[in-house]
């Protein structure tokens, strides 16, 4: 019942109101590095998200505009035709544990495999912070 409520009040109302999962906004991450579309990526972090790469803190990229530098350098830049695909996902509340893998190509033409886990902390429903440790290997 409670659900119905929220729903009719949601649609009922007369302004927009967004209402997002933090699945949803993993599902457009992987869309947006799919699509290789980075003008996507004020929809999925916040303004002054972090994202860690690498476990241990050894390369940081703090707020949308660093993001979006590090996503033409390393998504855009470096991978063609990338298939990226959430293998396993623990979701919690405002935490995700996502297992990930891509396969893409290089510009020359190298096929690659990407495998990683990111741990995912969500504020209202956009990722806040993103630490990811990955590794690369040819297939």
């Amino acid at each position: 019942m409670r659900g119905q409520v929220r729903n009719s009040l949601i649609q009922n109302a007369p302004y927009t109101v967004r209402v997002t999962t933090n699945e949803d906004t993993i599902k457009r991450y992987f869309a947006a590095w799919e699509a290789q579309e980075v003008e996507s990526l004020p929809e999925i972090f916040t303004e002054d998200a972090l994202y860690v790469v690498h476990p241990f803190g050894v390369e940081e990229h703090k707020g949308l505009p660093a993001i979006t530098e590090y996503w033409n350098a390393q998504f855009i830049a470096n991978q063609v035709h990338p298939k990226p695909v959430a293998l396993t996902k623990l979701v919690g509340y405002n935490r995700v544990f996502v297992e990930w893998q891509c396969d893409f190509a290089t510009p020359a033409g190298e096929n690659k495999r990407m495998r990683g886990i990111m741990v995912l902390e969500f504020k209202n429903g956009l990722i806040a912070e993103l630490r990811e440790h990955s590794d690369i290997q040819e297939i």
